[in-house]
């Protein structure tokens, strides 16, 4: 069982209602929400059997009022994993996208770190990195062996050097065959690198059936992931409705 959940809400997300929700609400609900899904989904030895998989996007302190999120905001034993967002890529490495909110230095945020010490908190948490970046670029970099190898070679000691758990890819396939096959190539590289390693390797893919049948091979892909992350947080449409998701939405 895998529930999902943003712990800092996307600020340019709009949901149209028939009556005002506070953040504090909707915290609250989706606190209530993953506590009961660790009540039931639970075995006896007391390990779970689910995942409460949450992320935290990084550029979330700088907003401003109720928007406004920290690490520190955080309370760590909600999740089983919780994934930062988001590394990126560039001459075929993984790379820090933001130096100011992700490292150490004077001046800097220092956000892997605080990020990290949530594991001090519930030893048991586990610490992923996202890493995004253009359909092209990824098409380019997984199209090539040799930029693919580059990419793979590097993400172990970029990971271990910031203390993460793994590594989850979001690769957005607009429908590409070509792309759709690189993809799995790039997984099965990347499994056998971080398995060497004990890391873990996920995925993030869209909600769209159709998105997801034209760009990707989800049984293939199964068998190289630990795990596999809708995205259901974009699951809404961009023509102005009445209501929001609830009981009867067509989701």
């Amino acid at each position: 069982m895998c529930f999902l959940a943003f712990l800092s809400p996307y600020s340019h997300c709009k949901v149209y209602s028939s009556e005002t929700v506070k953040t504090s609400a909707l915290l609250g609900s989706a606190t209530s929400l993953i506590s009961t899904a660790k009540n039931v989904y639970s075995s006896g030895d007391g390990l779970p059997e689910y995942k409460v998989v949450c992320y935290f996007s990084s550029w979330s302190h700088s907003r401003k009022g109720r928007g406004k999120f920290e690490i520190s905001n955080i309370d760590a034993n909600l999740c089983t994993h919780i994934i930062y967002v988001y590394a990126t890529h560039r001459d075929n490495q993984i790379v820090d996208r933001e130096h100011f909110r992700d490292l150490e230095g004077l001046g800097n945020l220092d956000g892997y770190k605080h990020f990290n010490d949530l594991k001090l908190k519930n030893p048991k948490l586990k610490t992923l990195i996202s890493i995004w970046g253009s359909a092209e670029s990824f098409s380019r970099m997984a199209s090539d062996v040799g930029n693919r190898t580059r990419f793979v070679e590097s993400v172990a000691p970029f990971l271990q050097k910031r203390s993460t758990h793994g590594l989850e890819i979001k690769w957005v396939n607009g429908g590409n065959p070509e792309d759709k096959r690189n993809f799995v190539i790039l997984l099965q590289e990347l499994k056998t690198n971080l398995k060497a390693q004990g890391l873990l390797l996920t995925a993030a893919v869209p909600e769209e059936k159709l998105v997801i049948d034209r760009g990707y091979d989800i049984l293939a892909l199964s068998k190289e992931l630990d795990f596999i992350n809708l995205n259901t947080y974009i699951g809404y449409t961009w023509i102005l409705q009445e209501g929001n998701w609830n009981a009867n939405s067509s989701f």
